[in-house]
């Protein structure tokens, strides 16, 4: 359940500090949740 809060609070951090939105942003996000091996439900992958 951390793991999962811990994901949300990622990527809500970085959406809320970006001056706009771009695809490669989301792309890198998307990555690093793969990486991670942890979805944003908190499920493993």
């Amino acid at each position: 359940m951390c793991a999962e809060w811990d994901v949300q609070w990622a990527i809500f951090r970085a959406l809320k500090e970006a001056t706009e939105r771009d695809i490669e942003m989301i792309r890198g996000i998307r990555n690093e949740l793969r990486e991670d091996g942890v979805s944003n439900l908190g499920l493993s992958i």
